[in-house]
């Protein structure tokens, strides 16, 4: 099996969305990152962090930006196969593994800084006479500088609301229960029905 860089870059080019969404990948994406929630909530709540720990959150964001983009990929090529339940069970999962470790970074000033820098870095490359002026390093800096400002004021919003979010669905219960619900829900998915039928089918209709 070749695993060289060029064969690694080969397959990132030729990769499309839409491999995402044939079965079992999806399923498989869903239960590997519900066991991934579930084992870093079960870590959290019996040491409170650790080594372990870190490195299941480090795996986490590569696992919740899979689950998202999974998500997507699902709803732009409208399989229609999952329910929206289950597909927000992902998303929401994807997102509270994701965003987990930045409970306590303040985005808003860490994307404001680097749109600065960009933007600084980009201005000084401009080669066109119409535009020669902004290359002017006290320019720059003032562009860069007012830029930053904008997007820092425009994400303040978006910061609260993505750090109340976060904290509901990163409590450890919350993320212990979607860490369960995602890979009953893969297995439930793969064996061509979901947890609401299964409920409805064994338990309800028993009552």
């Amino acid at each position: 099996m070749d695993i060289s860089l060029d064969s690694i870059q080969s397959y990132i080019q030729d990769f499309h969305l839409s491999e995402l969404t044939a079965s079992p990948v999806p399923e498989v994406i869903l239960g590997l990152g519900g066991l991934l929630a579930f084992l870093m909530a079960f870590r959290y709540m019996r040491t409170g962090g650790g080594l372990a720990y870190r490195l299941k959150t480090f795996l986490g964001v590569i696992g919740g930006l899979v689950m998202m983009v999974t998500v997507y990929a699902m709803q732009a090529h409208a399989t229609g196969e999952w329910t929206v339940l289950s597909l927000a069970l992902m998303g929401v999962t994807g997102f509270a593994l994701f965003f987990r470790p930045f409970r306590t970074i303040n985005l808003a000033v860490i994307l404001a800084i680097f749109a600065a820098v960009g933007l600084y870095l980009f201005l000084g490359t401009l080669t066109d006479p119409a535009w020669e002026f902004l290359t002017d390093d006290v320019i720059r800096a003032v562009i860069a500088l007012a830029a930053a400002v904008i997007i820092f004021t425009a994400m303040r919003f978006v910061q609260e609301l993505i750090t109340f979010v976060n904290k509901i669905v990163n409590a450890w219960p919350v993320l212990l229960i979607l860490g369960l619900l995602c890979m009953g829900e893969a297995v439930a998915i793969y064996m061509d029905t979901n947890i609401l039928e299964l409920l409805d089918e064994y338990v309800l209709n028993n009552l």
